[in-house]
């Protein structure tokens, strides 16, 4: 397919997403658009550009959701689902032979896994408080 094909055919698609929201205001989809979130697992829902585009939101608000107070994290993860749905996103799941839009919860939730996933990885307590005890120096066996 060359790239005037792909891009034809990307616009048929948006076009009729856009025409499915106008006539029927449903939460089944036929077809999922560049900006809706897919989810699910596995490559096909990583790779969907909306998936991509989200794990980029992630990543630059990553270091605000770890120091964040409980609270805090769940307004994060709030604007994030806001953002994605002012961007004419929306929250899919596979439904069979439709895609089914996701209620706000499931959306949060997705959102919040996301953020949990990225968390960075912190050194165990144990080790930490051996390091104190050595004065900041590492073990090392002789």
């Amino acid at each position: 397919m060359s790239m005037a094909n792909l891009a034809h055919h990307v616009q048929q698609m948006e076009d009729r997403r856009k025409e499915e929201r106008r006539l029927y205001k449903t939460t089944t989809v036929m077809v999922p658009s560049s900006s809706d979130i897919l989810v699910g697992k596995g490559r096909p829902f990583q790779e969907h550009p909306g998936n991509v585009m989200l794990r980029e939101w992630i990543v630059r608000r990553q270091d605000i959701y770890e120091t964040a107070q409980r609270y805090e994290k769940k307004r994060l993860v709030q604007s994030v689902v806001d953002q994605v749905q002012s961007s004419g996103g929306r929250f899919l799941k596979d439904g069979g032979r439709h895609w089914q839009e996701v209620d706000e919860t499931v959306a949060c939730a997705k959102v919040g896994h996301l953020f949990r996933d990225r968390k960075r990885p912190r050194e165990p307590k144990a080790a930490t408080a051996i390091k104190k005890a050595m004065g900041g120096q590492a073990t090392e066996e002789v």
